[in-house]
């Protein structure tokens, strides 16, 4: 089981009605490829990082990438 280190909501789509969505709203699709290559650069940094940082930079990172996802939430929903 995952856990979450903020409040989450999840929602679950079936395949076929996100790609239908997509195939109709090309700026959905773009939003979406956008935002899946701004989590794979998170990744690939963290990933980089790993064993270079201190233990202190490590979990300061990791807050960091906390208070950037929920600035870009708030800024997505309340522009």
């Amino acid at each position: 089981m995952a856990e979450a280190a903020t409040v989450a909501e999840i929602c679950v789509f079936p395949r076929t009605l996100l790609d239908r969505m997509t195939a109709e709203t090309p700026e959905l699709q773009r939003s979406l490829h956008d935002q899946a290559l701004n989590e794979l650069d998170v990744a690939r940094e963290w990933m980089l990082a790993l064993g270079r940082r201190t233990e202190e930079e490590e979990v300061a990172s990791l807050l960091h990438v906390i208070a950037t996802h929920r600035a870009a939430d708030r800024h997505q929903h309340h522009p």
